[in-house]
């Protein structure tokens, strides 16, 4: 027989709560088309099977992290700019669900509150900045918006320019707060695209700046204790991007 081409959810979507925006329509490519910002936060416990069927036997959970422009940039716009949006789409039994939610940073919250942006991006010069910011230079928002992994049953979002690593509940979306282990998170932060070790569990992160030491390295054990933080020998500043890992060497690229 044919598939049904197209099911309604047999429930809506919800609405849980929407940010506040002074963007309005804008042209800028960035912000607009497939790039077009989503304010609201939603639960869609059952999402409509376009053609065939889920496997009954495919179950998990998939996570992305996105960067929204929400408020009228400060000058130049670059997409690195925009607050982190975690998307999750869970497949169980044969059904698909999905929900969105903001990371709620100290900086999402400080421009929610103040309802206008308070850090310039990072194409524009930080000398318009309202109030100090966070990452290498000192100067940025700490988006959160670049990364996300899950490490002992949380959800980490972090920021590519180095700052903090906010928690998140994998299943609900709920923010949890920042990440401290115990008192013992590093001053430097951590930057994106920390690794975890799927056979020892292990959290592996660096974090770089501007001033020596340039770079550090460091491991957080599976309860989330710090066991190693080490200094990379470098001679100037750089910007790593990304970083990888065998059961011997560690490279940061």
């Amino acid at each position: 027989s044919k598939p049904e081409i197209f099911k309604m959810p047999s429930k809506p979507a919800e609405i849980v709560w929407k940010a506040y925006s002074n963007l309005g329509k804008t042209d800028h490519p960035y912000m607009s088309g497939v790039f077009e910002p989503n304010f609201e936060e939603v639960n869609a416990p059952d999402l409509p099977v376009i053609q065939g069927e889920i496997p009954s036997d495919v179950d998990g959970i998939y996570i992305r992290n996105t960067e929204q422009p929400t408020l009228k940039p400060m000058g130049r716009y670059h997409p690195f700019d925009g607050d982190a949006m975690l998307h999750q789409v869970s497949l169980h039994q044969g059904k698909c669900s999905y929900r969105n939610r903001y990371v709620r940073t100290d900086g999402f919250l400080a421009e929610q509150m103040e309802k206008e942006s308070l850090w310039a991006g990072v194409s524009e010069k930080n000398i318009k900045s309202k109030r100090p910011g966070w990452g290498a230079e000192g100067s940025l928002k700490d988006t959160s918006s670049t990364d996300v992994v899950v490490h002992n049953g949380r959800i980490l979002s972090m920021f590519y320019r180095c700052g903090e690593a906010y928690r998140l509940d994998p299943e609900t979306l709920e923010n949890l707060g920042k990440e401290t282990y115990g008192g013992k998170f590093p001053k430097d932060g951590f930057s994106a695209h920390a690794k975890v070790d799927e056979e020892t569990g292990e959290l592996l992160f660096f974090n770089y700046g501007t001033t020596a030491p340039f770079m550090h390295y460091g491991v957080v054990s599976p309860d989330d204790v710090i066991i190693n933080y080490v200094q990379v020998p470098l001679s100037a500043p750089k910007l790593p991007h990304d970083m990888c890992f065998t059961k011997k060497l560690l490279y940061i690229i």
